[in-house]
């Protein structure tokens, strides 16, 4: 059954590349899947998957924490 879908992903992706004359109807379909890839990509960015500024977004929030934290406890101590 995988095999099947995979086979007919890639004679769809061959279809749209070879083909040159272009039906309205084969501009919808490519339409429709590109915004499906760009919503993917929008909520790739969005969680940051497999992006290397996620992880450093992630560091810089978990410093500005820490450092919050160790102040709060500072002041805490002086009253």
């Amino acid at each position: 059954m995988s095999q099947h879908i995979s086979c007919r992903k890639k004679s769809d992706e061959e279809h749209f590349t070879q083909r040159e004359p272009r039906t309205p109807l084969n501009r919808v379909y490519e339409r429709i899947v590109a915004q499906k890839m760009s919503l993917k990509q929008r909520k790739r960015n969005k969680y940051g998957i497999g992006s290397e500024t996620a992880s450093l977004r992630y560091r810089k929030e978990l410093l500005l924490l820490t450092t919050n934290t160790v102040t709060n406890s500072e002041s805490s101590n002086k009253e």
